[in-house]
């Protein structure tokens, strides 16, 4: 039996101890913003800062919008309810310093008026409201067990190769009042099994990839029209153009060979930039600003998610060529395929016959890789033919 099977049955989660309520904290956090205001900050901090936390209070779980309590051992306090398996998977996961991807979540309740204070040069976020714990019971108290006991794991188990306060976890604090909390811990602990993808590669804050997409989101004219939480954008009422991961993906599908330093990541991010305010102003009415893009989507192949890898592969093609704009301006010319004259992306093209199924005599889009490939295929070798093309 190892070190964590024989300790981890100490463990019940009640390891909160008292707090000063005014005693200001601090965490290395960034703000995300949608549409110019704060929806939540996010960052990664240490397991070890995140667990003293919990232990002192200052991270709390509050039982009036939450479920999964229990009696304390006096009988009168209110405790979280734990399952040590999932401690235990989650200390042995730490413990072999395997990244831990799930986001831990908290709140600031909208309630209490909190006074945020947010530095924009050093990067933290000081407050002297406490968090109420959404998302990440287990993992805090896998945490606050590994700091009780850590000389004792060091002491027998030489292998150890983490040190708790150097292990850091993705986190993500919310400003909600106690209906919007209470219904996302629900959406947490009824949906979903592990952290959607499009909140994980925001999170991933050491990634060039993100580094260029989050640019791009916050400094070109894409800004407010892009989802960053989970769920999908074909929701009745969103007017998203697309997701943080469609942004990441293509970023990273097509400039992985040229993402190899800060700085490179800052060149092709200002080229992005400027890449897509030009598209966007090329076709506004699919990307610009307006107020019925589910039915522009339902059009024809423009804005549907199928053909964002198809946009980065081409601004990827274009990249330091000094005409890219005159190039990317064909993608309004009409085309001739097979017959066909007109727009690129309208379903009538002979191109897209696989994009799309018919269904009660509609036309659908078929979201895979295949279809994928194929709109990026025609698009790139179109606005630029190779070779072989040319030679046709």
């Amino acid at each position: 039996m190892s070190v964590v099977e024989k300790e981890i049955g100490n463990v019940d989660g009640s390891g909160i101890g008292g707090v000063d309520v005014n005693k200001e904290w601090e965490l290395p956090l960034r703000p995300l913003y949608k549409n110019g205001e704060i929806v939540r900050y996010t960052g990664n901090v240490s397991l070890g800062v995140l667990s003293s936390m919990y232990r002192d209070g200052q991270i709390y779980y509050n039982p009036l919008i939450q479920r999964g309590t229990k009696l304390g051992k006096d009988g009168t306090t209110i405790e979280p309810f734990v399952i040590k398996s999932k401690v235990k998977e989650i200390t042995t996961c730490i413990l072999s310093n395997k990244f831990f991807g799930n986001l831990i979540t908290l709140n600031i309740r909208k309630e209490e008026n909190p006074e945020l204070k947010y530095d924009e040069i050093s990067g933290i976020l000081s407050c002297k409201n406490r968090l109420e714990l959404i998302d990440g019971c287990h993992r805090l108290t896998s945490g606050l067990f590994i700091l009780n006991k850590w000389e004792k794991l060091k002491e027998k188990d030489k292998h150890l190769l983490i040190n708790p306060f150097q292990y850091e976890m993705i986190l993500s604090v919310e400003i909600l009042d106690d209906k919007n909390s209470s219904a996302l811990f629900n959406e947490y602990n009824s949906k979903q099994t592990k952290v959607n993808s499009n909140v994980c590669h925001f999170l991933d804050v050491y990634d060039l990839s993100n580094t260029v997409a989050r640019r791009l989101i916050d400094e070109s004219e894409l800004n407010g029209k892009i989802k960053i939480g989970s769920g999908s954008i074909r929701v009745k009422g969103n007017n998203d153009l697309t997701n943080f991961a469609k942004i990441y993906e293509g970023i990273k599908n097509n400039f992985r060979d040229k993402l190899t330093t800060k700085n490179e990541a800052d060149k092709i991010a200002d080229y992005l930039i400027l890449f897509w305010n030009e598209l966007i102003n090329l076709l506004p009415e699919y990307m610009g600003v307006i107020n019925n893009r589910q039915e522009m989507r339902d059009k024809d192949l423009t804005i549907q998610q199928i053909t964002f890898n198809a946009y980065f592969a081409l601004a990827r093609k274009l990249y330091g060529l000094e005409n890219w704009q005159e190039k990317l301006a064909k993608l309004k010319e009409p085309i001739q395929v097979n017959g066909f004259r007109g727009y690129i992306f309208s379903k009538d093209n002979p191109w897209w016959s696989e994009c799309f199924r018919i269904k009660n005599g509609i036309p659908m889009v078929v979201n895979s890789s295949s279809t994928v490939r194929a709109v990026t295929k025609h698009v790139v070798g179109y606005i630029v033919p190779d070779d072989k093309v040319k030679s046709e």
